[in-house]
């Protein structure tokens, strides 16, 4: 299962809290590859609880709309080479 989003938190941790212990041991695999957001694209209502959910982070600056970027390639490289190689 590949989790993307942008929490910081285990996949483990996220996929048990959300779809249960059973399920999270049913899995062959689970791997966090991260999120991008991208203000631009979103709208006044979403923006809003964006910024009401994330407080603790600082993701506008001069409140202008910004792109904020958490994918993690390198694991995104690792797991595609190890579908390549199944394959």
């Amino acid at each position: 299962m590949l989790l993307c989003g942008m929490s910081d938190a285990a996949p483990e941790k996220i996929i048990t809290e959300n779809l249960g212990e059973a399920f999270y041991q049913q899995l062959a695999f689970s791997v966090h590859i991260g999120g991008k957001l991208d203000f631009h694209k979103l709208g006044f209502l979403e923006r809003t609880i964006i910024r009401m959910v994330n407080k603790q982070e600082q993701l506008y600056e001069d409140n202008a709309a910004v792109v904020v970027d958490r994918l993690r390639w390198d694991t995104i490289d690792r797991v595609v080479a190890q579908l390549i190689h199944e394959a």
